[in-house]
């Protein structure tokens, strides 16, 4: 019962007539270049009932050699009238070649049979395309770290202060850092149009007990218009903080009845620049609690206590104070952890802050 099958092509690395293709050029930033790489054509499709969550389908790929900036692509045998987001995976050396992902921001391309093949597109990675936004500019640590291979960076249409859930970036990274030097050049780019972005920069050194800390610098936030060249190209430098302090707050004649309250540095334009809350107990006479302050830059501060006096959770009402503790609290932005820093209040004497308006 065996029976024989005839006229069944297979086309595999060349063009079948008919169906669609898509080529062009992959553009690798120079961290990336060492590393083979995979472009991808991938349809999304829905899946998980009312999650609706996205699964991404590859449909053809082409593997593209080393050691070069500048690759060609071809992506055959797509099936016709369909939508494919174009996808490059790179292997990274200094991530012991791990890989690394990102989407073409010319996505979604259709090959039809009125128009087969899509010629000639170019993919940055890593890199600024001129037709879209772009970051650039230095990533600086206080000091030459030995910790991790690279920092990461990103774009968010998304505040990292606000508290808010985070969402997907809408751009990303990676620049290769050494342990000789503390300040490394970096673009990103490929960030479509957009209100409002931030652009982060995050590192993670290990501590002296072999604790992986992660921290961050941030500059927000910029408008991107695509159509617009003065809202397009920003030259942005980011300095990542690295210090931890914690100390103990002492707080003498305090209030009746306070449980909680919140130590502040306040830079020399008056502006809040890091906090922490403190839940109090007793001590004798005096309210005590623990403080942590991370990440901290290199500076020179005002210590402010926050006293929630009514004890209702909040420090808005008018009978809370804001009392200055230490008007040169000083900070050497090079230390990774500063214990045992104590900030001491007498709030029978308490000098009043009050923020910039």
């Amino acid at each position: 019962g065996q029976k024989d099958v005839t006229g069944a092509d297979v086309f595999v690395g060349v063009e079948n007539p008919e169906r669609g293709v898509i080529t062009g050029t992959l553009k690798l930033a120079p961290q990336f270049q060492a590393g083979r790489a995979i472009v991808f054509a991938v349809q999304e499709k829905l899946y998980g009932g009312d999650d609706k969550r996205i699964l991404v389908v590859p449909v053809a790929l082409d593997f593209t050699d080393a050691d070069t900036a500048e690759r060609s692509f071809a992506l055959y045998d797509l099936p016709l009238d369909k939508d494919y987001y174009l996808v490059a995976m790179v292997y990274m050396e200094a991530l012991g070649n791990e890989p690394i992902t990102m989407f073409s921001p010319y996505s979604p391309y259709k090959p039809t049979s009125a128009a087969r093949t899509i010629e000639d597109e170019v993919f940055y990675f890593g890199s600024c395309d001129p037709a879209f936004g772009c970051f650039h500019g230095d990533v600086t640590l206080p000091e030459p770290k030995a910790d991790g291979s690279v920092i990461s960076l990103f774009v968010f249409d998304w505040d990292p202060s606000s508290g808010e859930e985070k969402p997907a970036p809408l751009a990303l990274s990676l620049i290769e850092k050494d342990g000789t030097n503390a300040s490394f050049s970096y673009e990103i780019g490929n960030v479509p149009s957009s209100p409002a972005v931030w652009i982060i920069a995050t590192y993670i050194y290990t501590d002296d007990s072999g604790n992986a800390i992660p921290t961050l610098a941030y500059e927000g936030p910029y408008e991107v218009n695509v159509s617009d060249e003065a809202k397009r190209d920003y030259e942005v430098d980011l300095d990542i903080p690295i210090t931890w302090i914690e100390g103990q707050l002492r707080i003498a004649n305090p209030p009746d009845g306070i449980t909680k309250s919140r130590v502040l540095l306040v830079d020399d334009t008056n502006a809040m620049v890091n906090g922490a809350d403190v839940v109090l107990a007793a001590d004798s006479a005096d309210k005590i609690g623990n403080y942590l302050l991370f990440p901290v830059y290199g500076g020179t501060y005002k210590a402010v206590v926050a006293i929630d006096v009514n004890d209702d959770g909040d420090y808005e009402d008018t009978e809370d104070k804001f009392c200055v503790a230490d008007d040169a609290y000083a900070v050497d932005g090079t230390e990774e952890k500063i214990t045992g820093r104590p900030i001491n209040l007498d709030y029978s004497a308490c000098v009043e802050w009050a923020p910039a308006e």
